[in-house]
């Protein structure tokens, strides 16, 4: 299951309805917080957005502590140069939903292979 951690709670809808459409079991969380309080759910991937961390003051250094697998969404290139400095998959938005399954895909074969 993929736990999506989206400021924007409408791009976080749009996304969990294409996952499921793929078949794909997906939650989408308001906020890092309501993430935590449910890790024990067994996620196998999160996908959380640079504002949801940068807006609440977390520093982007919190993903590298992430148990599970994580792709970051954002519109910032010094966020995507950052990610890429730590071995952290990013998406730059604006992005295509076939780029966002077909990058999701990507991260999940990447892994299992782990």
């Amino acid at each position: 299951m993929i736990a999506l951690v989206q400021d924007n709670n409408d791009l976080a809808y749009v996304l969990e309805k294409f996952l499921e459409m793929e078949h794909i079991d997906a939650t989408s969380f308001p906020s890092m917080l309501h993430f935590n309080l449910q890790r024990s759910q067994g996620y196998e991937m999160l996908v959380v957005s640079s504002d949801s961390i940068i807006k609440v003051g977390l520093p982007l250094e919190i993903l590298l502590g992430s148990p599970i697998p994580t792709i970051v969404t954002t519109a910032y290139d010094e966020v995507a140069d950052w990610c890429s400095e730590h071995d952290i998959s990013c998406l730059l938005l604006p992005f295509t939903l076939h780029r966002f399954l077909k990058f999701l895909h990507h991260n999940q074969a990447q892994a299992l292979q782990a």
